[in-house]
């Protein structure tokens, strides 16, 4: 699986102005992924250049980062090939998907982001949040089209996620075990 998500952060790094790092944020690695890059400090190098190669390989999460470069490497030879011919035929559905992997980066990080942003943004500045008029709009396009179900049942609910099972529990107010983790 890493190999895979190596691959998409490989073929995003060919798309001009987009960064693999958007791939890996997406995705939910990208904390592991810098936390990778940054064990690569003093005592990691002590451990390398002192002949302790399967400590520095542990230290620094060799095993994701190799997977990882090896889908970025795999992704150079072959389907950033591809992605070249489809940004010169079909550039508007190319730029399409990695926007749309911002976009939707934006609105499933927004309650993480937003207090960030208020305390670093001048005052004049407000954050409009969308989140409600687009489920009132959604609710309004459901059921006019009869989809919309006005059956109100309990039951119990699966929640999968590619991030962390506490915060997504504590965020939803919900236990742990009712939130799948995706690998």
């Amino acid at each position: 699986m890493l190999v895979l998500k190596g691959l998409a952060m490989g073929t995003a790094n060919k798309v001009p102005g987009v960064s693999g790092g958007i791939v890996a944020f997406v995705a939910g690695f990208y904390e592991e992924f810098i936390y990778s890059l940054q064990r690569f400090n003093r005592k990691g190098f002590k451990l390398l250049f002192s002949g302790h190669f399967n400590s520095f390989y542990n230290h620094v999460n060799g095993r994701f980062l190799s997977l990882l470069f090896l889908g970025m490497i795999i992704s150079y030879f072959s389907i950033s090939k591809l992605l070249d011919y489809l940004i010169i035929h079909y550039e508007l559905y190319v730029w399409s998907v990695f926007f749309g992997m911002i976009i939707g980066s934006w609105c499933t990080h927004y309650h993480f982001l937003n207090p960030i942003l208020k305390k670093i943004l001048p005052q004049e500045i407000t954050i409009i949040e969308s989140g409600p008029a687009i489920a009132r709009q959604t609710a309004t396009i459901l059921e006019n089209n009869n989809l919309l179900s006005t059956i109100n049942a309990s039951g119990n609910h699966t929640f999968f996620t590619n991030g962390s099972r506490n915060v997504m529990a504590s965020l939803m107010g919900w236990e742990k075990t009712a939130i799948q983790k995706l690998d």
